[in-house]
């Protein structure tokens, strides 16, 4: 499985008493690669958070499974969530290490892998500084700081930038890109945001309303980014979550589109640019 650090095969997960269970999700299948950022979009309630809870191992399925590759040093999955749930009596540095004092996570302490990842997040002159003295956008890279490293496999984030003020939030998208980009890291993303789905991801894929199931997918090229096919790529991202979260039948993926072929953002083993929707 190293070529898939992720594989969820017919997920389903339910809520309440037998005879009067809600279904979140079901029939739930996600293959994710080494060094890909998925985005899941969706309506509330399609069960994107609950699938994050559940890789995390915060959670359970009801069926299916999840399988999730070791990491460097044994640690599978770090989770980022909306707000950065800093601990306010530690300095950055110390809110940093709090990860490597766990027993299951001591074999990634090595010798200045601290300070490397201060000075990887931007956050070295930071690092004496305490949460009540950071802005939004440095408290939420002091979190990410903190997943990253302990170096897991695959890193989960929850809808990490939607407590920000929008020039915060699009300041820190872009600096994902280029940190995710820098370190090779591989996602797994949570939003509502369709122009953040596209920014962010190397694949997109859409929920539809509980219960929740990926109905379509769309992989991003290399020239995704350039102005008209960001705008031909939104228009109809925007119409088929539309349609899916008025219950209505899917249209057609969009031709020109599909024709531009499949890549990833500046992914070699992607070499074709441009964006393929799947149904």
């Amino acid at each position: 499985m190293a070529a898939r650090p992720l594989r969820v095969t017919g997920g389903a997960r339910r809520f309440g008493a037998r005879g009067q269970q809600f279904t979140v999700f079901e029939d739930l299948d996600l293959e994710v690669q080494d060094g890909e950022v998925v985005v899941l979009l969706g309506p509330s309630g399609c069960g994107k958070s609950t699938l994050l809870r559940i890789i995390a191992g915060l959670d359970q399925l009801d069926e299916g499974t999840v399988e999730v590759a070791p990491g460097e040093h044994g640690r599978d999955v770090g989770i980022v969530f909306q707000q950065p749930l800093l601990l306010p009596w530690l300095n950055v540095r110390d809110n940093v290490t709090l990860g490597l004092r766990y027993r299951a996570n001591r074999g990634a302490k090595e010798a200045g892998l601290v300070d490397r990842t201060l000075a990887e997040f931007g956050l070295a002159d930071l690092a004496e500084a305490y949460p009540s003295e950071l802005s939004g956008g440095q408290a939420q890279r002091v979190s990410l700081a903190r997943t990253v490293v302990t170096r897991p496999r695959v890193i989960l984030l929850d809808e990490p930038f939607g407590a920000l003020d929008p020039l915060t939030r699009r300041s820190m998208q872009q600096w994902l890109v280029g940190v995710q980009q820098s370190l090779g890291l591989t996602v797994v993303m949570v939003t509502h945001d369709v122009e953040e789905a596209i920014l962010l991801g190397n694949r997109v894929a859409l929920m539809s309303p509980s219960p929740g199931r990926i109905c379509r997918t769309w992989s991003l090229g290399s020239d995704a980014g350039e102005p008209r096919q960001m705008a031909t790529l939104r228009e109809e991202v925007l119409r088929t979550y539309s349609e899916v979260a008025s219950g209505g039948p899917l249209s057609a993926p969009d031709t020109a589109l599909a024709s531009a072929g499949a890549g990833g953002r500046g992914e070699a083993t992607r070499p074709l640019p441009g964006v393929s929707p799947t149904q």
